[in-house]
């Protein structure tokens, strides 16, 4: 089974519950292509500790975003008729550049994006926090996700000084998922906002993986 075929989750107003889907589409990520990817479709940590060292091989984010938009085409568009886009395209009038969401997700009443990073650095995250809202006011939203995977040694452990990094704005969903090398399970932790306006902390939640 290479994605779900449970019910999709939903919050109590039968919206997506986006956090839910997150942490069972997870669960079907292809393990040999995240631990194959240390070595084929990787990036150099430069900064950061991977295994207690330094510029370690991580995988790029690309792995992440093509396996997430896997899972969620076959489960969330097959079973519920809902629409998953990849790299939906925008254009920064001021300049003219081409600029891209990673994932967005299309129902009847919601539009929700998801941007993915991999491995990344405090000032990544911060870049990112800006650009997610900038793709929000674009696609006039307001369901907006950071899901950030990572290898860094800080996100493995809770309680090391200054990890997880957090936006300052509660309206920026926030999941950060760590792993290792092994890809045997899958550290979750997490700050977002539900419908009815609830804040919810999730800290060192483990998921474990099919085999």
């Amino acid at each position: 089974m290479s994605s779900p075929e449970s019910a999709i989750p939903k919050e109590k107003d039968d919206s997506l519950d986006i956090f839910n889907i997150l942490q069972t589409a997870i669960q079907f990520f292809d393990k040999d292509i995240i631990t194959h990817a240390f070595e084929r479709s990787f990036k150099t940590a430069h900064d950061m500790y991977v295994s207690g060292m330094k510029k370690k091989k991580v995988p790029r984010e690309s792995v992440y975003d093509t396996e997430l938009n896997r899972i969620l085409v076959n489960w969330l568009g097959k079973m519920g008729g809902i629409v998953i886009t990849g790299q939906w395209h925008l254009i920064e009038d001021s300049v003219d550049e081409d600029s891209y969401s990673d994932i967005v997700i299309t129902t009847k009443d919601q539009t929700i994006i998801l941007e993915l990073l991999a491995t990344a650095t405090s000032s990544d995250l911060n870049k990112h926090f800006g650009r997610v809202l900038e793709y929000a006011k674009k696609l006039s939203t307001n369901d907006i996700w950071i899901v950030h995977f990572t290898c860094e040694d800080g996100y493995g452990i809770q309680k090391s000084q200054n990890r997880p990094h957090w936006p300052s704005y509660n309206r920026i969903n926030t999941v950060h998922y760590y792993h290792d090398r092994t890809f045997a399970s899958v550290l979750t932790n997490a700050r977002y906002t539900d419908r009815s306006g609830t804040i919810n902390k999730i800290v060192d939640l483990t998921i474990p993986l099919r085999s």
